[in-house]
Formats: structure tokens, sequence, C-alpha cells
């Protein structure tokens, strides 16, 4: 009997997945891993909060939604609902309040995503329940490919009472569509809410249909909208960020607004010299600094950069051509794995536990060369060891001293710098990688000043800078910009599919000699306390990083 869907690489990956656990439980049996790290659950209490009148209307509009219970009733009333606002308005943490009232008052609530490492978060916030699924809008839709269609069982969602799609902006056309089928289809309609700021990121493929769709509904007095404002709870407090974050986020800045708000705040154009200024800045205000980039290449460069100040070894052993085979998708051919080492993940395994495409972490135990143990950002231990895709077996993960800013999105860095490493980036890009930090002083900028790396979404081109002007283009060195043209735009990738695989061919065997890949040779408070003003700081002003660039 053929199961459909249990491939041979689905099958090497779980092979691969016992026997990291086993050496894991040994581990554990030898006392060298507190078996309480794995198994203890989080005591889920939210916290007491003080909610802006607009997330106060957020939360009395859903709850009304969800109470009502007689057919007529909701037929007649209205079912959707529209929450907008700027980065760090407060949009996730109402959601979340109002799903987990929603479950405690007896309903069933889902809450779906555009990538799995937002939904992974969400289910460290949330106390599990079987009233509670929490899922990327493929896996909860059922978005497939035409021929696996027929395969979708029907009226699965027919269950729910509440249904949130977070990130709207995000979505792509043809999978709105899919939406959009799957909704019609639902009697009686459950209340369904779209939670996005559409001035962020353009979807991958196609137009922005669901945004000119909610504007037609609203534009009819058919969607109910609120749309949160800056409020004392919010991620960011500090005016000035938030006076640039709102200018921004709706038109091109001027020079002289950016050079006011960058000044004192700009790493070296050489990004082996803004490696080390960031150093410098971890080791002053024991801040993690992250490096924002727009293209994949231009994150594995400042990755690279990074790795050869704290783990020199490795990066010349992978210089060499040493090292196991990582996921290419994500623009690193090879990885070496050492203790402290910072890390992304790269594929969808367990969301459970926080293995999603995107995931960041500290390696803290390393059981063998390709199997080791990741703590997440939100403190979660993840096991990662090889998958296999397309009989192709490699390392899910890839550095994360830098990374794009789309997959950033989402997430609070304590510090970060932006590197536009690719001239005119998506509309967009310059404000959701601006909007990642809470307070100004902690946002640095790689290399000279460019108008035309602010382009906003849905701004007017003709009134707008789109090409570099003299002053950019004496000032712009194109020694350091990495030479691929083609942003981070990729769809994330499942382990299923993938269209970049590494090209070695390698066993399926899972033996304790050989399971190993090989030696292929072949080749809130705190962020605040410690962002004071940062001119003339030893990691802007020392002596051996003479290459500083000034406004």
């Amino acid at each position: 009997m053929i199961i459909r869907g249990l491939t041979a690489d689905r099958i090497a990956t779980f092979k691969a997945r016992i026997n990291a656990s086993s050496l894991l439980l040994q581990r554990i049996y030898d006392k060298k891993e507190g078996a309480a790290n794995w198994s203890a659950r989080r005591i889920f209490q939210p916290p007491q909060r003080n909610w802006s009148p607009e997330q106060q209307k957020v939360l009395e509009a859903i709850a009304l939604g969800t109470s009502i219970a007689d057919a007529n009733e909701v037929r007649e009333s209205e079912r959707l609902l529209h929450v907008k606002g700027g980065p760090g308005t407060g949009k996730t943490e109402v959601i979340i309040a109002a799903a987990q009232r929603a479950v405690e008052e007896g309903c069933r609530v889902l809450i779906a995503g555009p990538i799995g490492l937002l939904v992974s978060l969400y289910r460290t916030r949330l106390p599990a329940s079987p009233n509670l699924t929490m899922e990327t809008l493929h896996a909860s839709f059922r978005v497939t490919r035409t021929a696996d269609e027929q395969y979708i069982p029907p009226g699965r969602l027919r269950c729910y009472d509440l249904i949130i799609f977070d990130e709207i902006s995000q979505i792509d056309a043809h999978v709105w569509r899919t939406l959009q089928t799957a909704l019609a289809e639902l009697h009686p309609q459950p209340f369904v809410v779209f939670v996005g700021d559409f001035q962020q990121f353009q979807p991958i493929l196609g137009a922005h249909q669901l945004q000119i769709d909610l504007e037609r509904q609203a534009a009819a007095a058919q969607l109910p909208t609120i749309e949160l404002q800056p409020h004392a709870g919010a991620r960011s407090t500090d005016p000035v960020m938030l006076n640039f974050l709102n200018e921004v986020r709706i038109g091109q800045p001027s020079r002289a607004t950016l050079q006011r708000f960058f000044v004192g705040r700009i790493f070296s154009k050489d990004p082996a010299v803004a490696a080390r200024q960031a150093r410098a800045f971890e080791e002053e205000t024991r801040q993690q600094f992250t490096f924002l980039t727009v293209t994949n290449r231009g994150a594995y460069s400042m990755n690279m950069k990074c790795l050869r100040l704290d783990f020199p070894d490795v990066a010349a052993a992978l210089d060499a051509g040493r090292g196991y085979p990582a996921d290419a998708s994500s623009g690193q051919e090879r990885i070496l794995v050492e203790v402290g080492m910072r890390l992304r993940l790269t594929r969808n395994m367990d969301k459970d536990r926080g293995f999603v495409n995107g995931n960041l972490g500290t390696v803290v135990t390393k059981l063998r060369p390709d199997v080791f143990v990741v703590k997440s950002l939100q403190d979660v231990l993840i096991l990662v060891h090889p998958v296999t895709v397309k009989g192709c077996k490699f390392i899910p993960a890839c550095y994360a001293y830098a990374t794009t800013i789309r997959r950033a999105q989402g997430a609070t860095l304590p510090a970060a710098c932006l590197w536009f490493d690719r001239r005119r980036p998506d509309r967009g890009y310059a404000y959701v990688g601006a909007s990642r930090v809470k307070h100004h002083a902690c946002l640095f900028h790689l290399g000279p000043i460019r108008r035309t790396d602010w382009l906003p979404v849905g701004g007017d081109s003709s009134e707008e800078q789109i090409f570099p002007g003299p002053f950019s283009e004496s000032s712009y060195s194109t020694s350091h910009e990495p030479e691929d043209t083609a942003s981070s735009t990729d769809p994330e990738p499942e382990v299923t599919a993938s269209s970049t695989d590494p090209e070695p061919d390698m066993s399926d065997s899972e033996t304790e000699e050989d399971m190993s890949l090989g030696d292929f040779s072949t080749d809130d408070s705190e962020v605040l306390a410690t962002a004071r003003p940062l001119a003339g700081r030893s990691f802007l002003t020392a002596a051996n990083l003479t290459d500083r660039n000034r406004v």
C-alpha cells in the first residue's frame, strides 16, 4: 500500500528526526541535559494592559461578533472587521487578547498567518486549547497545487466561530482568491478579522487584490475599519522614531530628513568594517545586533564578515570548501555549527516547538556536527537535524547575524543596521526595516544614504526621486555591493518542495556511523536604558575604524 504524501524524502527526514531524538535522550540519560527543559509547559498569564481607545473598540467588536447565536442575527450582522495601523501600534497584542477571550467564551478560533514564524510566535503567546488553531494560510485553507485540489477535505472551516488573518499585506492574489472561495462557502459565516498594514510589503506575486477588495468594501460601508494609533503601551514610545516612521510610511523622505535621523549612526560602506562596528556596539551595550539586507546574497556576505570575527576557524574552513550542505534557498551553500552561533531556521518542520522558517536563535548544545539544539528568541529549545528534499540532505539553517528585511517582518530587534545592498529595493522595504527597532538610537545605516531606497508602498512616482542623483552617484561605490540582483522575495520553502536544492547526492542510510552528513570537503526598558545618544561612542570612533562615512 502506498500512502499519498509519504515519500522517500519524508521517510529519510523522519529517520533523521528519530536519530536526533535518540542522541538527545542519551544526553538526558547521562545527566548532561535537563529533561524539564523539554517537558515543562509555559504558564500563560497575559499581563494586565491598559488598552488604547482603538484597541478597546477592536476587543468590543470581536466580542460582539462572536457572541451572536441566533442564525437570523448572524445573517443580518456585519461579519467582517479590518484592523490596521502602523508598526508597533499593538495589532498583535490586541488580536492575542481577543482570541484568548473568545476561546474562554467557548468559541472556536482560527488564527492564520502567511509565514510559519508568525504562527510560531502566536503559539508561544497563547495557551494550547482544543478550540484554538494557529496555522499558516496554506495549511489552514489547504492552498495547494491544482493537481492536489481533489484531496482537500470540504467544509473543514465550518467549525470556526472566529477567523483571524494576520499580516494580510503579504497575501498574494492567487491565495486571496482561494480564501474568498472558501469563505463564501461557509454558512453561517464566522466572524472574520483582517489585520495588517498595507504600507509595508507588497505581495510577492500579483497585485494587492486583497487591499483593492477591502477598500471597495469599506467604500460601500460594508466593512467596519479600525485604525490603531500610537499609544503609551506601543512597541516604541520614542517620539523621534515615531515621527520618522510616520513620515517614511506614506511618503519618500527628503535627503535632509534622512541625514538628520541617521546623524552619528552611519556605518562604513565596507561590510568588514561595519561588522567590527556592530561587534563594538554589542560589547558596549550588551544588545544583540542584526544587519538587515535586501538580498539573500547580501545577508550571506555580512554573515560571513561577522563569522570571521567570532568564529575565524569556522570561516576559514568554509572558505576552503569544507562544511555540510546548507539550505541553498537561504543563499548559503555550506554550514558548520558551533555552540554560541546565531542561526536562522529555514524549513517548517515542527510549528508547535518553533522549528519554522525564519525563527532565530542561538546554538546551546551540539550533539553531533549535524545535530544540535537551538534556543529561540522566545527561550524555546529546538532540536535541529538534517532534512531531505528531492533526494538531497542538508541542514535547514543558516547564519543569522544578518537576515533579509522581508524575513524580519513582524520581529522586534534590540538593534539593527539597514544595508540596501541592491539599488532601488521594492517599495516598503526601508519602512519595514526601520520599524524593527524600538528606539532611533538603535537603528543604523550602512554606507551612504540614498533617497531612492526609501520609496513607500502606494507612492506617487511622479513626485518621487526614482533614480539616484549626482550626490548619490559620486559618493556611492559598487565595490562592496553583491552582484545578486534578486531580492529575497522567494515564497517560504516547505519541506516537501524546493526549487534550489543542494547538488550532492546523499545516501538515505541513517545508521549511527553514517547518519552524519559526512565530510563534504569538495568544496522595553532595557533597550531604552542603553539607547542613549551614540555620537562619539567607541564603536564609531575607534582608531581602527577609519573608514567611517560621514553624511
